[in-house]
């Protein structure tokens, strides 16, 4: 029911399952990627099929190790929400089970062949109008072309065998989107897109505006990542035709910090965006910034900027890669002050929700803070130095309070 198009063009069946691959006959596999393959050979492709036929069948599916370990552990997972927001949504059932069992049911009668997707996660491209400190080449066209930044950020090895796009990314093909992912009277229920930067996309907004113009475009919803920089205002009568959208604004503290970790943002634009999003009648918006060691002080004045405006504030994603902007390179001393400042922050806070988004964030800065190493604290300055060299940038101007812990620390720390 679910397709993840990476951004590299690699299919996976979620944004945490690894790439699905052909078995090419002989011992010799490849990964299946929208550059090589035709959409609808990826559907239902051997690699789709014996997983439905696994689901039908109650067996595990490898690419789901990550969820089922987070089920365990907790109860939950991504893959029970995305599946329950799902298929409630098409089946109508009290549960899970029974609203499973009717789509499975489906698909065994079909040879577990399916006429579309209904879901859809789409990494449209790595183009991006920002060097984020914590992001690659991957990701950012902008960090391509500088040399310092993807020296230390570089795109992954993978890349297709060729490109039936020519030199273009998938991502800016409309004959791809308007011929194979949304044929004209696709069934489609949710679409999620991400970048790369969706919004600079003109193939992106030229997709809103067809599937708006489609019969039934009030039951699809849409999910946007975005950095914030773009004005929705052009497009926003295109967007309330959908359903619901949600805005999912990047952004990792107010002001100048926003502006050193996130390199070409200018907060006045992206506050006044997220405002432009929130007025939408059919949006939500929430932030959603990656906490690391720039803004593990700062994010509380992020929090109460989200909270006086009634947006969503989620301090969930918490770095890991690169490790060395993590919260594990702060020295053990900081970590310590991290957890205090907190706790303090907590204190000032009676929202459940803030409360709870809070406990989680203070066990992920304890867990993380076990992982530290001086080397990786030596990574952090060295990087710091090269890209505050490249940027023109400090931390003592960005976050003095952070600035002085590193000073002070069991390290000692310099800029220059």
């Amino acid at each position: 029911m679910h397709v993840n198009i990476y951004i590299d063009g690699r299919i996976t069946l979620c944004c945490r399952s690894g790439a699905l691959r052909a078995d090419e006959g002989e011992g010799r596999h490849r990964d299946i990627s929208i550059y090589t393959d035709t959409f609808a050979s990826i559907w239902n492709s051997e690699a789709y099929r014996s997983t439905r036929r696994s689901l039908f069948e109650r067996k595990q599916v490898s690419q789901c190790a990550n969820c089922y370990e987070q089920e365990r552990l907790t109860g939950s997972s991504l893959r029970v929400m995305a599946n329950n927001k799902l298929l409630h949504a098409l089946t109508g059932k009290r549960s899970l089970d029974e609203a499973m069992n009717d789509v499975l049911e489906r698909s065994h009668a079909n040879q577990f062949y399916e006429p579309q997707p209904l879901s859809y996660h789409l990494w449209v491209g790595s183009n991006c109008n920002m060097r984020c400190r914590m992001c690659s080449a991957e990701f950012s066209t902008s960090i391509q072309g500088d040399a310092i930044h993807s020296r230390w950020r570089p795109a992954t090895a993978w890349r297709p065998s060729h490109n039936r796009f020519g030199n273009m990314q998938w991502g800016a093909s409309d004959a791809l989107f308007n011929e194979e992912i949304f044929p004209k009277g696709a069934k489609v229920w949710d679409v999620m897109f991400s970048g790369g930067e969706p919004l600079i996309n003109k193939s992106v907004i030229n997709l809103f505006r067809r599937l708006a113009s489609e019969p039934r475009s009030d039951n699809v919803d849409l999910t946007i990542t975005t950095n914030g920089s773009v004005n929705p205002d052009s497009f926003t009568a295109t967007l309330e035709r959908f359903r619901k959208v949600k805005a999912l604004v990047s952004a990792d503290g107010c002001g100048v910090l926003n502006e050193f970790i996130r390199f070409n943002s200018r907060w006045r634009h992206v506050s006044e965006n997220i405002a432009r999003f929130s007025r939408m009648k059919n949006g939500t918006t929430c932030v959603c910034p990656t906490v690391s060691a720039y803004n593990v002080f700062g994010l509380e004045e992020l929090v109460a900027f989200c909270h006086e405006r009634k947006v969503g504030c989620l301090l969930e994603n918490v770095l890991c890669d690169p490790p060395f902007l993590s919260i594990a390179a702060l020295p053990p001393s900081i970590v310590d002050h991290a957890i205090e400042h907190w706790k303090a922050v907590k204190g000032l806070n009676s929202s459940e929700f803030v409360l709870g988004q809070i406990d989680g964030l203070l066990r992920r800065i304890s867990d993380d803070g076990r992982r530290h190493s001086r080397e990786l604290f030596d990574s952090f300055v060295a990087f710091n130095k090269d890209i505050n060299a490249r940027h023109g940038t400090t931390v003592r101007e960005a976050n003095p309070r952070l600035y002085d812990l590193l000073k002070r620390c069991e390290y000692g720390f310099a800029e220059e």
